[in-house]
């Protein structure tokens, strides 16, 4: 039985109890906001999501991509096994010359050596791309543009409903599906959680906080207004998102899933993870706004502390150290079943309703709090990323 709450005995012990403990229970208390936020970033892609009055006369499916070609052959033949009642293009763009092994495309562009951008690398193929639709009067807000990683695939629905929303720019729910059972597809669980919790809403309100290039939709005016000659070696994704709203595009959120890859080893997941936060970090002091600024390093602290003083605080309540009673008790134990059961219900979604991957998710939610928050705290400290440092798209037979 759960005690009954007594208004004054909870008056008595919240004015007793002190700064700290006061920290640790509103910390507790967080997965009950991050329900709410799911919910309501649920309720409002279903009843306020905007359609196209008018479809689109096309949408462009572009694969960025170097040298990976068995796995870019087998996304373009799934898409293409979709049977899709819409009209569209898939593009491949490549810094190769080796163009005849890729099979399937529409058109496979090439970065020509000569191209001059002030982005690097990955970005500067998205700058090339983008400066080639503008020369073949591909810049209307008629046609829209998926942009894709090569290892990500997205679902039929994904594809349909992003030609169909009115938005400048969107994006939906990554899912570690393509890989999903190792043991960094459940540290994925948390990018999964946080396209509900956050990106479900921030997005849809035209204030971006993470941004991923896998799955990002925008219409070919946006691409040509922003474009992704970024002065940056990563994370264009996210500085091309945030300058949408800066410049007031509509941003929108769409609940639909696109799958992808997760790193095979602890060194990809850092490699990985390490070149995102010099790529953030490098974003927020050289080119985002303010507000962009705020937003996220407002989540990067946020996202860091909450783990630590939660788990902090747990092991000094079970040592004693904590002057917490039952209510609070109660409250956090309330708490800790709506965490461990989002982690089940992303490990039920993404894992075909197996109950292996909806207990692994559960077991392992700590494990993956943890993981995402590690290259956060020591990725500093380890040398700026001097190029695109790519990762094993499939595992390696020894």
């Amino acid at each position: 039985m759960f005690p009954i709450i007594d208004s004054r005995y909870l008056h008595g012990r919240i004015f007793v109890m002190n700064g700290f403990e006061i920290l640790v229970l509103v910390v507790w208390l967080f997965p009950i906001f991050v329900l709410c936020s799911i919910i309501y970033g649920y309720l409002r892609s279903k009843f306020l999501s905007r359609h196209n009055p008018t479809f689109p006369s096309k949408i462009i499916i572009q694969i960025t991509t170097l040298d990976n070609y068995d796995i870019v052959n087998r996304n373009i033949a799934t898409i293409r096994s979709y049977g899709l009642r819409i009209p569209y293009d898939i593009w491949i763009v490549t810094e190769t010359s080796s163009i005849d092994r890729y099979y399937g495309a529409d058109k496979i562009l090439s970065v020509s050596p000569e191209f001059i951008s002030k982005a690097k690398f990955k970005a500067r193929a998205l700058d090339y791309s983008c400066k080639v639709r503008e020369s073949l009067g591909i810049t209307s807000t008629n046609v829209k543009i998926l942009f894709l990683d090569d290892d990500t695939i997205p679902t039929r629905e994904y594809i349909e409903t992003c030609y169909a929303a009115n938005y400048d720019v969107m994006q939906g729910i990554l899912q570690p599906k393509l890989n999903y059972g190792t043991l960094y597809s459940y540290v994925e669980n948390m990018r999964t959680l946080a396209c509900l919790s956050v990106c479900s809403i921030y997005q849809s309100h035209g204030h971006p906080v993470w941004v991923h290039g896998e799955g990002i939709c925008v219409k070919a005016s946006t691409e040509q207004e922003v474009g992704w000659g970024f002065n940056l070696v990563s994370s264009e994704d996210l500085v091309f998102g945030h300058k949408c709203a800066e410049k007031k595009m509509k941003w929108g959120f769409i609940w639909k899933p696109i799958y992808i890859t997760s790193p095979w080893t602890f060194r990809d997941f850092f490699k990985q993870r390490k070149r995102w936060l010099w790529g953030n970090a490098h974003a927020i002091a050289n080119i985002l706004d303010w507000k962009s600024k705020i937003r996220l390093l407002w989540f990067y602290l946020t996202g860091v502390s909450i783990l630590w003083i939660s788990t902090v605080g747990a092991i000094l309540d079970l040592t004693g150290n904590l002057d917490f009673g039952p209510v609070e008790r109660t409250l956090f134990y309330f708490s800790l079943l709506i965490w461990l059961g989002m982690y089940g219900y992303i490990g039920y979604l993404v894992g075909d309703r197996k109950l292996k991957h909806i207990l692994l998710s559960i077991v392992l939610s700590w494990f993956t709090s943890v993981m995402n928050t590690i290259p956060i705290c020591v990725g500093l400290f380890f040398k700026r990323p001097v190029k695109f440092e790519v990762i094993e798209k499939e595992r390696k037979i020894m």
